[in-house]
């Protein structure tokens, strides 16, 4: 009984010292917060902060691996039919954002970290190799790399504008203009 006690109170006091540490980073970089800043918001002692994190950006590696961790299951559970590639990922993907709203807003809008892009790129390119060797074995790689970057910035751009407009399209609406966005180009705009 005491370890589910105490585990119950090392995932309370994660959850309340990363709800702390995103409050922060919505205000300001992450060079400029510090373990007691973070502590006092928290409402923490700093002995209670080390002992899960070693410091604040040790704190920013653990809670976006947890997010590289819940992309990978989604990347990996997806399929190879194209009918799927062509919607429901979309979809999937900004309802992944929505699960990790407060870090994507910090990331990708707030103080936009660029490591964090690159981690997403890494993640992503595995799985959109996978697929266009699948289905498209013929297709030249040069390419492929290009189009693959082109598309990565478009769609963080447009989760970005979805972002930073507070969200108004519904996850289906935004899906279905990613979707269209990617599939048709500029077509889409008719």
């Amino acid at each position: 009984m005491t370890s589910v006690k105490e585990d119950h109170r090392i995932r309370v006091t994660r959850a309340i010292i990363k709800d702390a540490f995103v409050s922060l980073l919505k205000k300001r970089p992450i060079k400029d917060i510090s373990v007691k800043e973070l502590c006092a918001e928290a409402n923490i002692n700093r002995s209670t902060f080390y002992f899960h994190y070693t410091d604040v950006y040790d704190l920013l590696e653990q809670i976006e691996q947890e997010m590289f961790d819940d992309l990978r299951k989604m990347l990996d559970t997806s399929s190879y039919d194209l009918v799927y590639l062509a919607n429901s990922i979309y979809k999937e993907l900004f309802m992944f954002i929505e699960k990790h709203l407060d870090m994507c807003e910090v990331l990708i809008v707030k103080n936009s970290d660029p490591t964090f892009r690159q981690k997403v790129y890494e993640i992503g390119y595995e799985k959109y190799m996978q697929i266009c060797s699948f289905t498209n074995p013929k297709a030249d790689k040069t390419k492929l790399d290009y189009f693959y970057v082109s598309l990565l910035a478009g769609y963080i751009a447009i989760i970005g504008k979805w972002l930073e407009g507070g969200r108004k399209e519904s996850i289906e609406e935004i899906a279905g203009i990613a979707r269209q966005l990617t599939t048709e180009g500029i077509s889409a705009l008719e």
